[in-house]
């Protein structure tokens, strides 16, 4: 008895299914029969990492940037991500980790963020005081409130 078994596959890196079609020919004497198949199997969805991008940061009192980030692998052609990264939550002068916030690519793909991701930084205000001029104190008496200007 001989036995031929031919057989094809396609498969998506990030479409979440495996086909596999099976073809068995067997034969004996002239006689032939015929068994083909599918199988499909769901694959889990493609893990991107999302590494934000160093050196982001805002001065207090700002807003915060559009933050940028880089990510491996590449999505499949026709695929794009929607949303943000975001950050962890305050507006204090300090470091604050990145976030996924509400960055997605869709069902086909779980993002997960690089741990050796980089910092966000909030800087401090650099505010400027100007006394006004003509102010003055007569040594032994107490000191007078003194006005003055900043900027910003």
């Amino acid at each position: 008895m001989e036995k031929n078994i031919f057989s094809s596959w396609n498969f998506s890196k990030t479409r979440r299914y495996l086909v596999f079609t099976l073809f068995l020919i067997t034969g004996q004497s002239g006689l032939f029969s015929f068994a083909s198949g599918n199988f499909t199997a769901a694959d889990d969805p493609v893990v991107i990492t999302i590494t934000p991008d160093a050196n982001q940061f805002k001065v207090f009192g700002e807003s915060d940037p559009s933050f940028t980030f880089t990510y491996e692998p590449s999505l499949e052609d026709g695929d794009e991500f929607t949303g943000s990264p975001g950050r962890s939550p305050g507006e204090d002068v300090g470091i604050y980790d990145f976030t996924l916030g509400d960055l997605s690519a869709g069902a086909n793909y779980e993002l997960v963020l690089d741990p050796a991701s980089p910092s966000f930084e909030i800087l401090p205000l650099e505010v400027t005081i100007t006394p006004l001029s003509g102010q003055s104190k007569v040594y032994g008496s107490a000191d007078p409130e003194f006005d003055f200007t900043h900027s910003p």
